[in-house]
């Protein structure tokens, strides 16, 4: 394999002529500009096959030998699945395919570190917007530990940089070009231009993107020096209360097989759970759960070896079954034991379904879901089917869909738990909405609660989401039916 010194071409092969590929390419385009070529795109889509992608053509598995590369390059979702086709059926050499995260661990990321060493510098962000923007202060919030954030200040506050201490100025929400012009007074610009006489101390986004690494190494003090940290990072704002136990469960296998001490921390990146006042200072996850190994965010504050995950895809479907979910905070199974007296010797039929922003939004390759009639029409169904139960526990946040199964069933037969609960045509997400009410800790907790009643339910009758699938670990496999609908993805299917 050619090496990856900036004086060198790297020859490959991108199987994926998608979304993926391209904010993939575009997210490290200095380095694909300074030293890869494209042959060619591969694509299992016969009809993709023969046209152009990013200018290269599209070409089908069959005709891989026809090319000289030095490596294929998987940037697809279906990462899996390929690369079982490309070892298994075509019969490529393991050593030469890359998924994304592979690749820029093992060849992207070292060029980047010869040639800026960012690695653990101070930066100071310097933004065109007053630095208040939420979405904004996210996504760089996502870099604290890959490197130091010393501060953000906005254009006006410029004569502040002297006091701060840095290496390099990231300039974001800036036009390059203005950026290049002196002389730009009439359009406030002129203020930064007593940053623009070192050009090495500056920074764009893109070079700093490429930083976010999946495992970053810290060390911060002496302390715990026998003990090995994994802190397990929630990184999106709107991750859901069972995406989030999903994760965290998967990272507990992941620090177990690697002699880590497991952490879950939602204090340092802001998310949905977090009241006002509470970012940065509340670790939200202790809202819920115990933490997997009873520490937590202080006792990592001085701790020799810590270590940062952001994201984990490397579990598979066998790994997926060893999961434990964390544990819920005792005030949270105080609340469901008391709710489960209403299940005691009954058979119960449990229900979840799934109705408003997920419905309404249709994000994109997200399982559809069955509507109301479709829904009340599977259950009678398979009351019958399966035998008679006692009691319908139904898991939903749609206010209609509990009077419909009331009045379909009757008030006797269905239970639902005492949550927050919105109209069928609401058009925000529900996240959203509790934000504006302040009551993002109660939903979550009741979110917790009702999930934990559904997966003690005799049969399940659901929407393929990712609170059934947080059920179906929760229930440990005891579940006597299930029907899950298979509706296709919007987006892709509901065309």
């Amino acid at each position: 394999m050619k090496g990856c010194e900036e004086s060198k071409i790297m020859d490959i092969l991108i199987f994926g002529s998608g979304n993926s590929a391209t904010f993939y390419i575009k997210d490290n385009k200095e380095y694909f500009e300074n030293n890869i070529e494209i042959l060619a795109f591969i694509d299992n889509n016969t009809k993709k096959q023969g046209s152009k992608f990013i200018e290269k053509e599209v070409i089908s598995p069959n005709v891989i030998s026809n090319y000289n590369y030095d490596a294929i390059l998987i940037c697809s979702v279906y990462e899996e699945e390929i690369y079982e086709q490309l070892v298994n059926e075509i019969g490529i050499s393991k050593e030469i395919i890359y998924t994304k995260i592979s690749f820029f661990e093992q060849i992207i990321f070292p060029w980047y570190d010869v040639k800026y060493d960012l690695y653990n510098k101070r930066i100071l962000i310097v933004s065109e917007d007053n630095g208040t923007n939420n979405d904004y202060r996210r996504y760089y919030g996502r870099f604290c530990d890959l490197f130091c954030i010393v501060g953000i200040i906005n254009l006006d506050n410029t004569n502040l940089i002297k006091d701060y201490d840095y290496d390099y100025i990231l300039l974001a929400n800036f036009d390059p070009l203005v950026l290049e012009n002196n002389n730009c007074i009439d359009n406030n610009y002129y203020k930064i231009e007593n940053i623009l006489y070192n050009k090495s101390n500056l920074l764009t986004p893109e070079i700093v993107h490429v930083y976010l690494k999946n495992i970053k190494k810290q060390k911060y003090g002496e302390k715990y020096s026998e003990k090995r940290f994994l802190v397990i990072r929630i990184n999106r704002y709107f991750m859901g209360l069972g995406a989030i136990a999903w994760t965290i469960a998967k990272g507990m296998i992941y620090a177990k097989k690697r002699g880590y001490i497991p952490i879950a921390d939602m204090q340092t990146l802001e998310t949905q759970y977090h009241e006002d006042g509470e970012y940065g200072r509340i670790n939200a996850y202790d809202k819920f759960f115990e933490q997997p190994c009873g520490y937590g965010m202080d006792d990592i504050k001085y701790a020799k070896h810590v270590s940062i995950l952001y994201d984990i895809k490397w579990y598979s479907k066998k790994e997926e079954e060893e999961m434990i979910l964390p544990k819920m905070k005792d005030e949270l199974y105080s609340e469901y034991v008391e709710f489960m007296k209403k299940f005691s010797y009954k058979k119960v039929l449990g229900v979840l379904f799934r109705g408003t922003d997920y419905v309404n939004i249709k994000p994109y390759r997200h399982n559809i879901q069955p509507n109301l009639k479709m829904m009340i029409e599977m259950v009678k169904k398979k009351m019958i089917e399966w035998g008679g139960f006692d009691l319908i526990y139904l898991c939903t946040e749609v206010q209609e869909a509990c009077e419909m199964f009331e009045k379909e069933f009757g008030e006797e037969i269905v239970c639902f738990y005492p949550q927050l609960r919105y109209q069928s045509n609401t058009k925000k997400y529900l996240a959203d909405i509790s934000l504006e009410k302040n009551l993002r800790t109660m939903q979550g907790k009741n979110y917790w609660i009702a999930l934990n009643c559904l997966a003690s339910c005799h049969s399940l009758i659901a929407g393929q989401t990712t609170g059934t699938y947080v059920s179906l670990i929760l229930n440990s496999n005891k579940y006597k039916n299930i029907y899950l609908f298979e509706l296709g993805m919007y987006g892709v299917d509901d065309i």
